[in-house]
Order: C-alpha cells, then structure tokens, then sequence
C-alpha cells in the first residue's frame, strides 16, 4: 500500500482520498455464502490503511464510519455486506461531500 501511494505521489498531480472499507454483519454474510467474511478483518485492514494513509497526508473519508453511525442493519442487504438503497444513498452523499470539499 506505502509502494502505491508514493508512486500515486509521484508519478500523477491527482489529489488522492482514501475509502475506508464498509462493515460486515458477519452472522448475515457467513449464512448465506459458502466464503466467510469478518468484521474483525474489515477494522484490522481500516486501522492499517489509515494510518499508511495518514502518514503520506492522504485524507480519508470514513465510509465505515457513515454506515456504524446509521443503523447498520438498514444499511446492508441480507447477505451483510453490500449496501441498501439507504445505505448507497449514504455513501453517496458522503463521497460527493468528500470530493466537493478536497476540491474547494
């Protein structure tokens, strides 16, 4: 991820932001697939990225913070990880407030 970034850095004139992964419901998502996902493996890859994030000066526009800060079980679709039309018009919102801030 660091390699990424410095070459980003380097090589293009683009204002870089960084997505925080979305949460899992863990109990829905490992119901109804034959693979498992992890809440506990989204926040270890969040908590990573951010602080690589962080130190290359990147803001980070926390999406996984969007979705926990509404209700989380209106927010995704039975299969525990892919956004609602609510929760899409979440994320929407906070990713158009993201970009019109950083071009300000």
């Amino acid at each position: 991820m660091r390699q990424i970034v410095k070459r980003l850095q380097n090589e293009t004139k683009a204002i870089l932001v960084w997505a925080t992964s979305t949460p899992v419901i863990d109990e829905r998502h490992n119901a109804v697939k034959e693979f498992h996902r992890y809440e506990r493996d989204v926040e270890a890859y969040n908590e990573v990225a951010t602080l690589i994030m962080k130190e290359a000066g990147i803001f980070i526009n926390d999406l996984f913070s969007v979705i926990i800060s509404d209700d989380i079980g209106i927010c995704l679709m039975p299969d525990g990880v892919h956004a609602t039309e609510h929760g899409n018009n979440l994320l929407t919102d906070a990713v158009i407030n993201c970009i019109l801030k950083e071009l300000k």
